[in-house]
């Protein structure tokens, strides 16, 4: 069945955090929308006690990347930057990425797992390489 929207570059699987300081993620992704404002974002922190939307806290910017096929101009590259304040209450755990397009209600999400830095010793988790 064919889908409206999908992420093709997704958060990396795991990353670390510092207290006090921003986590700055980026996916990209393909959608048949007219503009940005069709695309919506919610994110949702959990752990192992519970699951809280937080889009609220995220500040983010899209950006248009042209079309994915010149010649047939059906669906556009778009290019999602992030900011999340590292609070006392998301200083470990999971977060979810849902993006949905405003027209079809087609959603799709990607994940992060990420931890508290650890001051006498490597982090946790390194990001994973960009290709």
């Amino acid at each position: 069945s064919y889908t409206s929207i999908y992420i093709t570059e997704p958060l990396p699987e795991n990353t670390y955090v510092t207290p006090g300081k921003f986590l700055s993620m980026e996916v990209r992704l393909s959608a048949s929308v007219f503009g940005k404002r069709d695309l919506f974002l919610k994110l949702v922190h959990s752990d192992n006690e519970a699951e809280d939307d937080i889009t609220d806290i995220l500040s983010y910017e899209i950006h248009e990347e042209g079309w994915v096929d010149e010649d047939r101009k059906t669906s556009k590259m778009w290019r999602v930057e992030m900011k999340l304040p590292v609070t006392k209450t998301l200083l470990t755990g999971r977060l979810r990425l849902t993006i949905r397009d405003y027209q079809s209600s087609d959603s799709t999400e990607t994940r992060l797992i990420y931890e508290q830095t650890v001051r006498d010793g490597p982090p946790i988790f390194d990001p994973k390489p960009q290709s």
